[in-house]
């Protein structure tokens, strides 16, 4: 796992993480926000064609969960399954009612249907997945005073990855083109 900053925008701090495989986010990572937003750039040669709860992908994306995220922006050509595992991972905790996430209702002021968001972008380029990471996602009014720090996650590999850090470098140029 290599992490690299990048210069804050929009109030945020922005971090690009490139996986060499799928393992949980260190506990020692500090951000400057209790909560992030995730940017999940994978295709499906990235990932398993079939998974079951003791994956290190699902274990990585329970990692996630557990470490404070807020919203999460699933792309690449395997983003709708990214952002399906993530939502039943939230399922599954809420109907066993184990509430191990921090962001769950009844763990932290929020509305009683939670906080956690779940968006997939199988269809759009990087640069409208950036774009809209920077400035379309927005969590509940709670998350948002903290200012969530963005984290980009890219496999090392990824014919992404140049145009996330094109687009990082330069935040305020990124141009989806609508």
């Amino acid at each position: 796992m290599k992490i690299r900053p990048y210069k804050k925008y929009n109030g945020r701090e922005n971090l690009l993480i490139e996986l060499d495989g799928f393992e949980r986010l260190p506990k020692s990572l500090d951000f400057s926000s209790p909560y992030f937003h995730a940017t999940i750039l994978l295709d499906y040669g990235d990932i398993p064609d079939e998974v079951s709860i003791d994956d290190p992908l699902i274990d990585f994306l329970d990692s996630l969960l557990d470490r404070g995220g807020a919203y999460f922006i699933c792309g690449g050509t395997a983003g709708e399954r990214i952002h399906n595992y993530i939502d039943d991972l939230i399922l599954f905790d809420e109907i066993d009612k184990k509430w191990k996430y921090p962001l769950q209702p009844g763990k932290h002021p929020f509305p009683a249907d939670g906080c956690i968001l779940t968006t997939w972008h199988d269809d759009e380029s990087v640069e409208e997945i950036i774009w809209y990471a920077l400035h379309a996602a927005y969590s509940p009014d709670v998350c948002m005073k903290e200012n969530p720090t963005n984290l980009f996650f890219l496999m090392q590999s990824s014919p992404y990855l140049e145009k996330v850090k094109e687009c990082l470098e330069n935040p305020s140029g990124v141009d989806p083109d609508y």
